[in-house]
């Protein structure tokens, strides 16, 4: 059984972590939030050095929640 997941945040441990959810055979990373614009629309593999994975950044929560997910990882400011 494999696991949808939205992932936010690509600093340094959020970097590690998306790389861990594409290489992981039971994930499936469907969407990655970003608050940043001038990354929104990035490709999320070429983000942490890494092959395309054809999943694109987004700035909008309405979009990520569309997707209906089954985890979501967070890594980004707790300010």
């Amino acid at each position: 059984m494999s696991f949808k997941v939205v992932h936010c945040g690509t600093g340094n441990v959020g970097s590690f972590a998306l790389r861990q959810i594409i290489d992981h055979p039971d994930l499936e990373l469907v969407g990655r939030y970003l608050s940043t614009p001038e990354k929104v629309a990035c490709d999320s593999g070429e983000v942490v050095s890494m092959d395309p994975v054809g999943v694109t950044a987004t700035d909008n929560w309405a979009d990520l929640v569309a997707l209906t997910a089954d985890r979501l990882t967070y890594f980004g400011n707790t300010v």
